[in-house]
């Protein structure tokens, strides 16, 4: 059984968070393009999906205000420097997708955070 870019303990890991935190709706809502997470290193693309589900654990939260719940969350989970680098990276790689204000917000955010 291959599970491509993730090993298959990663793909556990995130189906046992989901399921712990009864996150079920994650899987509709959530709109990863594994393309995408595939320019990304094993680690970026961790904090990526971390970030997603940070979304999903704080769905009330908009704005610029629900993506730094939501980069808090993968920070309080380990990924604190690959989400910054994966936004950093994205800006070089997409940056139809990832030169923008809030993008540049995000990461002065992060990088003054505890």
């Amino acid at each position: 059984l291959s599970f491509g870019f993730f090993s298959k303990s990663l793909y556990l890991s995130i189906i046992n968070m989901i399921f712990k935190h009864n996150l079920i709706y994650f899987l509709r809502i959530s709109s990863i393009d594994i393309n995408t997470i595939k320019l990304f290193s094993l680690e970026e693309g961790t904090a990526i999906i971390l970030h997603e589900i940070g979304h999903a654990l704080n769905p009330d939260l908009k704005g610029m205000e629900g993506e730094y719940a939501a980069d808090d969350y993968a920070c309080q989970k380990g990924f604190k420097e690959y989400i910054i680098s994966s936004l950093e990276k994205g800006k070089l790689i997409i940056p139809s997708e990832f030169s923008t204000k809030s993008t540049d917000l995000r990461i002065e955010h992060l990088k003054n955070s505890n």
